[in-house]
């Protein structure tokens, strides 16, 4: 069975869509481990097509593999 990408709803409290959260998991720039109170993974990438939106993307893998995402925002200037 293949992987699948989870947004949860918390993902969306910033106003960043589904699109912009697949886009900037295609296009990573950077990644950080185990960031926050839970040991997720934070990416930062191209939240659009142009480039001119940095987003940051938190994240973790569960058991079955799925990509569970619980975060996304404009990168603030640590992830930059």
């Amino acid at each position: 069975m293949a992987a699948e990408l989870i947004i949860l709803p918390t993902a969306y409290r910033h106003e960043i869509s589904e699109g912009q959260i697949r886009h900037a998991l295609a296009n990573i720039l950077d990644l950080f481990e185990n960031e926050g109170d839970l040991p997720l993974t934070i990416i930062t990438g191209h939240g659009d097509e142009e480039g001119e939106l940095i987003i940051e993307v938190g994240f973790e893998v569960s058991e079955s593999g799925n990509v569970v995402v619980y975060h996304a925002t404009q990168a603030r200037p640590k992830y930059r």
